[in-house]
């Protein structure tokens, strides 16, 4: 059983809707992390700049931010 019952787009708060949108534009869905941040809209927000800082990012190759975010994940158990 979850802690945090995804924010449905239904549900979600008008602030919300620009991030579950380009969610479904790039996507072709919400993704479950989006639904999840959306219980606190400074973290929704925070998180989504953090991660589009991060891929707007020239200094890093895009194949080795590949490698960083698997390892990322590795380090965190998350079989990504």
């Amino acid at each position: 059983m979850p802690r945090l019952d995804p924010v449905e787009q239904a549900d979600a708060p008008p602030e919300a809707q620009e991030y579950y949108q380009t969610d479904i534009e790039r996507y072709g869905e919400v993704l479950n992390n989006t639904k999840l941040y959306a219980h606190s809209l400074p973290i929704l927000k925070a998180v989504k700049d953090f991660a589009g800082g991060f891929a707007a990012a020239t200094a890093i190759p895009l194949g080795q931010k590949a490698l960083i975010r698997v390892r990322v994940a590795r380090l965190n158990g998350c079989p990504f």
